[in-house]
């Protein structure tokens, strides 16, 4: 048997010549083109056997080379395949619309490359035998195919998406593993710097509270103000180090789904904070539409404490501050209980509100997820910051106004995905803000 003749058509002279190495290796006769251009007056010239063609080139693509040479009776039977990186469904639509009769992704894997030209060589000696396959025409989507009867080219092409699909699913199965490495080797340095920050932070500020217990009237005004300012900053690095203790905890511990009764749960975490609200005149209104969802408790604990603390924190400066908090399931409304709305009333418990109303605890079932949304009327914000706000350390407001680290939204944002779910806030500067915080509602929780 004569040897078989390949053309490669390449205009990188390093992947020309390592497709041809590879080729000639297995015992192939290869010549190369630099473009489309040389590569068809080399096909005029002294037909190949197969051609194996770049999309991309200078003077005339692999597209377009494609087309010239199914176009021309002496050289439309020769096997067309097109090495490419272009392998978009369209870009795939298009090779095969100009006539290419098999596909090879780059990068390529070289195993992969001469399996695919030793099956196009058995099909040819197959067709010799047999005779040539009838061609059919399709009309797909208003694109014009010419195809083997006995469906070759479809069966290359589902073979080209299929590989291709699996490496690039294996590309980034890879990477999600490597972030997902990274992710716990950065919560885990956070975790432990911030741990053993504690132990100099404490002696630290034990050792300022001393200095002014035992020697502030030997210090001067300005002696007793830098005092104040170490204790002060020794106040917020603590701050700092146990919220960033707590945002490491949120994704360190393990997912525990439970059912959760947001109503004595709110009612739990208004209590704590009864002595502010009544103190500041801080009017409550809580009107759930569904009081039992399933969830991780510590976490949604978590992100209503710092929702509300929020909320209590830009309230102070409003003359009339209001918070209200709402939940309720998206698009299967569960009905709307009353509340007390007097002045800073505070949620009745569910056995309060059992012995009162003669209502059971209503639980959250078939909608979509429960949005649990905390407005107020306070300072507000630039809506365009309203990402922004859910970012660690990234602050809206200056230190000196309202005090915080800038880690509190952050820990709603990650409890959110830790339950599937997302957040987003509403706002304008002076009329106030609103922040939700969305949690899906599994489907073996609305069944049961």
């Amino acid at each position: 048997m004569a040897q078989r003749r390949i053309l490669v058509v390449e205009d990188s002279p390093t992947q020309a010549e390592r497709v041809r190495l590879l080729l000639e290796c297995e015992g192939y006769r290869v010549e190369t083109a630099a473009n489309g251009r040389e590569g068809l007056r080399r096909i005029q010239a002294s037909p190949p056997d197969i051609i194996i063609s770049d999309v991309v080139m200078p003077e005339m693509d692999g597209f377009a080379l494609c087309r010239a040479v199914k176009s021309a009776e002496a050289t439309r039977r020769i096997p067309f395949v097109l090495l490419t990186q272009r392998s978009a469904p369209p870009d795939v639509i298009q090779g095969f619309e100009a006539g290419a009769d098999n596909f090879i992704p780059k990068p390529f894997d070289d195993d992969a490359l001469l399996e695919r030209v030793r099956r196009i060589f058995e099909q040819m000696d197959r067709q010799a035998c047999e005779g040539p396959e009838p061609e059919v025409a399709l009309q797909i989507g208003g694109h014009r195919f010419v195809v083997s009867a006995r469906k070759a080219q479809i069966v290359e092409l589902l073979l080209f998406t299929l590989e291709d699909l699996a490496r690039v699913n294996a590309l980034l199965q890879a990477r999600e593993r490597d972030l997902e490495a990274k992710a716990r080797e950065l919560e885990t340095f956070a975790y432990t710097v911030s741990h053993d920050l504690k132990a100099p932070l404490r002696g630290m500020e034990g050792f300022a509270k001393a200095l002014y217990e035992d020697y502030a009237d030997r210090l001067d005004e300005t002696g007793r103000h830098y005092l104040d300012m170490v204790q002060g900053s020794a106040r917020r690095m603590g701050a700092l180090i146990d919220d960033l203790l707590r945002y490491s905890r949120v994704e360190r511990r393990a997912m525990r789904w439970e059912p959760v009764d947001l109503e004595r749960l709110l009612h739990e975490l208004l209590r704590d904070r009864r002595a502010e609200i009544e103190s500041r005149g801080v009017r409550i209104e809580v009107k759930p539409t569904v009081y039992r969802i399933a969830g991780e408790r510590e976490g949604l604990q978590e992100a209503l404490t710092n929702l509300l603390d929020n909320a209590l924190k830009f309230t102070r400066k409003t003359a009339q501050p209001v918070i209200t908090i709402t939940a309720g399931v998206k698009r299967e409304a569960l009905g709307v209980r009353g509340q007390d709305t007097s002045p800073h009333a505070l949620p009745l418990t569910p056995d309060e509100r059992h012995r009162e109303t003669g209502a059971g605890t209503q639980e959250a079932g078939g909608g979509d997820f429960v949005e649990i949304a905390v407005a107020d009327n306070g300072v507000g914000f630039d809506p365009q910051y309203r990402e922004k706000a859910f970012t660690i350390f990234e602050r809206l407001h200056p230190q000196d106004e309202y005090e915080g680290t800038g880690i509190g939204l952050a820990i709603v944002r990650k409890v959110a995905e830790r339950h599937g779910g997302h957040t987003w806030a509403d706002s304008a500067p002076g009329q106030g803000a609103t922040f939700y915080l969305a949690i899906p509602i599994r489907k073996e929780d609305s069944d049961a």
